[in-house]
């Protein structure tokens, strides 16, 4: 068919179903949760008929990463995605990165089969911001471009995932710059009306041909009307993946993974709450290859692990409309690397041997608060935010894995980061008339400050940094709720510049880095104008925005010692390369058609550039192409069957950084563009069990996302089968 053909399919295929929770109905939750700030639904019509939606829990189908409220994603005054419940259970998607492949504006790089990085508006990594129940966390570790973070989140595990297209430091701090993911666990089932307690085995089942994914999850829930609990493991093994066409399978892809969750929640409906997370994950034996072909370099990342413990407290002082939220929380992510160097493409012999492990310990307490006066016709949200990084480091090197000497570690004893905010939003409605036609303002600002330090690196004695600044939004819109919403918002961005910028030295995979104690925030002023409709059949929406940057952090080339390369890594630097600039449109159109038909699509376009200090303006490193997805759904009232053909594509990039043409992920003269035809069924034979099957890449073409380090999936079949109770 061709590229050509695949677009024209996009064309005729506009919206997504995961656009069937973008316009869901209103909903005026008096529900709890941990994540964001446990508030009240604002939401008050009546507009159940504009999607479909299947979950049992109805904050299932809500958002609270806009605004830190349950309201429904079609009313919310940002551009929101979400995957509920209902999705996630059909979908089944082999990790969250891979979920968010089908999300409206997130493009996902792959540098191994173990990772997956997020795309949004032209940033990733450190500049997009993952929370896990309002949880922060990014560290101040994360690397500069594509990072493999988010797959150390069980997908398994999740009730909901949310995407927040766009700036949101005035709530959430520094790295909210491109979007803002947050992660909603699940909760316990609570019984039925009239009955005193439920107890319900959860189990999750899912197999894939392309890497032979073998992968489970046996999980239990307990509740009483004031009580829950639920807890679980998860387990994943994963064999080299195979890619389309001839490039066949692809050696050091293959994976382990383990996780385990516990959730404790109590407090009645409408009431007080407690809510106590525990969540671990142990990713093991995940090669990155990129660099073998070339270089005959692997790195092996032996361990990803991360520890996240959380308790959250929430009090609702009814003669105040007020609710007040404090979260304290611990997060330790440990990442244990080893560099190997072979002598030769045979990949026996080895001339070099690296082993490194960083530790990262994180502290946190957060406070938030939402007021409701006037009737629900101002909403103040406001609160305060504390995160204290500490971190170890470890290195040695040799000639093999048996011979090894104590090496210079990533960051030096003593390093650490904090990072403090104060912030307020307010939300007000000065017009609703009858039929619920509104014009909502809101406005509101962030004070932050941080503080770096890396005390005794040699040769470059003790690095530090602090910083305090602040951040502002503002938006007018004029909405009916579940019909329309219009608007125009202005939202600021920053990231602090963190150790792995600051203070990092030796060899990142790619480069040799060098710190700069020098560095400043990267800043953004953002201009969005947004729309969305529904009317009968038809739901469209539509948002174009242009981000301005300041102070943009890029890496640029630098000499160390009076050498350019070191061990054939060239020497790199972070600097504040000036000025920067993104823009981008995102569209989608849906239809619901005669005899349970449902088409649509969505499609994202993104430009990028920036002032490099070395050759002036040139675009921005790894900005994605034209890409989208079509689908066509066929959903009757039956068993809750369902089947739908989708087009996966992206169109080719061959605007290059500088960075991109030696970037041996990028093939010389950009990446071409691609499609994949896929197919997914779904039905629940019975109430406690839901059976998902798909193919995936049914031509069996070869493509690589760009950017990426492996080749997509070959011509790929799946099955999945999830109980809760029986």
């Amino acid at each position: 068919m061709g590229q050509l053909g695949a677009w024209l399919m996009i064309a005729l295929l506009t919206a997504s179903p995961a656009w069937a929770s973008d316009s869901a109905s209103d909903s005026d939750s008096d529900s709890d949760s941990a994540s964001a700030s446990d508030s009240d639904s604002d939401s008050d019509s009546d507009s159940d008929s504009v999607v479909r939606h299947t979950g049992s829990d109805p904050d299932s189908r809500t958002t609270v990463v806009a605004r830190g409220v349950h309201e429904e994603p079609f009313d919310t005054l940002r551009e929101v995605s979400v995957l509920d419940a209902a999705d996630l259970a059909e979908r089944r998607p082999r990790t969250v990165p891979e979920a968010l492949m089908e999300m409206p504006g997130a493009f996902v790089q792959k540098t191994n089969h173990a990772g997956g990085s997020p795309f949004v508006r032209g940033m990733t990594g450190p500049q997009n911001l993952i929370l896990v129940d309002g949880v922060r966390v990014s560290n101040s570790t994360y690397r500069t471009g594509p990072i493999q973070y988010l797959n150390t989140i069980d997908g398994f595990s999740l009730e909901r995932i949310e995407l927040l297209r766009g700036p949101g430091s005035v709530l959430y701090g520094s790295d909210a710059l491109g979007g803002v993911f947050q992660l909603v666990t699940r909760d316990p089932l609570p019984p039925q009306p009239s009955v005193s307690g439920r107890f319900t085995p959860l189990a999750i089942l899912r197999g894939n041909t392309a890497d032979l994914e073998r992968s489970g999850r046996a999980a239990l829930s307990a509740a009483t009307p004031g009580f829950g609990i639920i807890g679980g493991a998860t387990l994943r093994r994963f064999d080299d993946l195979r890619g389309g066409g001839d490039v066949g399978r692809q050696i050091w892809s293959g994976y382990d993974e383990l996780d385990w969750d516990a959730k404790v929640t109590a407090g009645e409906p409408g009431g007080h709450k407690l809510e106590v997370l525990v969540q671990g994950v142990r990713v093991t034996d995940a090669g990155r290859t990129d660099k073998l072909a070339s270089d005959d370099k692997l790195t092996m990342y032996d361990e990803n692990a991360r520890d996240l413990v959380y308790a959250s407290g929430t009090l609702r002082l009814r003669p105040i409309q007020t609710r007040v939220t404090f979260t304290p929380s611990w997060q330790r992510q440990a990442e244990t690397r080893r560099k190997i160097k072979f002598a030769d493409d045979s990949w026996e012999d080895t001339t070099a041997v690296g082993w490194s492990r960083d530790v990262v310990d994180t502290l946190g307490m957060a406070a938030r608060g939402d007021t409701r006066l006037f009737a629900r016709r101002l909403d103040l949200l406001y609160g305060a935010d504390y995160y204290l990084d500490r971190v170890r480091s470890e290195a040695t090197s040799g000639t093999t894995d048996a011979d090894q000497s104590p090496a210079q570690p990533t960051y030096p004893e003593g390093s650490q980061f904090q990072r403090f905010g104060l912030y307020a939003l307010a939300t007000g409605t000065p017009l609703r008339t009858d039929r619920w036609l509104e014009l909502v303002v809101h406005g509101g600002v962030r004070l932050a400050s941080y503080a770096a330090l890396a005390p005794g690196i040699e040769g470059f004695g003790d690095v530090q940094s602090r910083y305090t600044g602040g951040v502002a939004a503002a938006g007018i819109h004029l909405r009916q709720r579940g019909k329309f919403v219009v608007g125009l918002g202005f939202d600021q961005g920053f990231r602090a510049p963190n150790l792995s910028e600051t203070a990092r030295i030796g060899d990142t995979g790619e480069w040799f880095q060098i710190p700069n104690p020098t560095l400043r925030p990267d800043r953004s002023d953002t201009l969005e104008l947004r729309s969305r409709f529904h009317a009968g059949p038809v739901t469209v929406g539509a948002a174009g925005y242009a981000s301005f940057l300041r102070d943009l952090v890029v890496r640029t080339s630098a000499t160390y010692e009076g050498q350019t390369e070191i061990l054939g890594s060239g020497v790199v630097q972070h600097v504040n390369a000036g000025n920067g600039r993104v823009v981008g449109v995102e569209g989608r159109l849906g239809v619901e058609l005669p005899v349970y038909l449902w088409l649509g699509g969505d499609f994202t376009w993104t430009r990028g550039e920036y002032e490099d200090p070395e050759v002036g303006w040139t675009p921005m490193s790894r900005i994605p192409p034209l890409f989208g997805t079509g689908r066509l759904r066929f959903e009757p009232p039956w068993r809750h069957l369902f089947v739908e053909v989708f087009v996966q594509a992206a169109g080719a990039q061959r605007r290059l950084s500088p960075q991109d043409e030696s970037d041996g992920r990028i093939p010389e003269g950009g990446t071409d563009g691609w499609w994949t035809l896929n197919v997914r069924a779904g039905l629940r034979p019975i109430d406690w069990l839901q059976l998902s099957v798909g193919g995936g890449n049914l031509t069996d073409r070869p493509y690589k996302i760009h950017g990426s380090g492996v080749y997509g999936s070959g011509a790929t079949a799946w099955l999945a089968a999830e109980v809760v109770g029986i």
